[in-house]
């Protein structure tokens, strides 16, 4: 799997538009993107098999290109917010792109 895709029809946030975790396709139609491995690995023919789903989550990885935290010290740097624990998952971390300091893609 190298990542995944929705269009969204109808209207989107303003905000999320502008800092790009929308792309607009179409009057009233967006996309977003995440993807699970880099262009490399994409287009390799090598099997990974210590990594089935990849090595990063990447948001909009040809425009916006925001990395998601894989690790719980990577989500604390990061200003992330401690979430609820999930049976059997751990906790989850969640970022408020309202209150949160600017986010500077890599």
């Amino acid at each position: 799997m190298a990542g995944v895709g929705v269009t969204i029809y109808g209207s989107v946030k303003d905000t999320l538009l502008d800092l790009g975790f929308f792309e607009e396709v179409a009057e009233d139609e967006y996309f977003v993107s995440v993807t699970f491995r880099n262009s490399t690995g994409m287009c390799s023919s090598s099997k990974l098999t210590n990594l089935p789903l990849g090595d990063r989550v990447v948001i909009n990885a040809g425009g916006l290109g925001y990395h998601l935290p894989l690790l719980e010290k990577q989500a604390v740097v990061g200003n992330w917010t401690k979430g609820a624990c999930f049976s059997t998952m751990g906790y989850h971390y969640f970022y408020d792109l309202a209150t949160a300091p600017v986010y500077v893609p890599c």
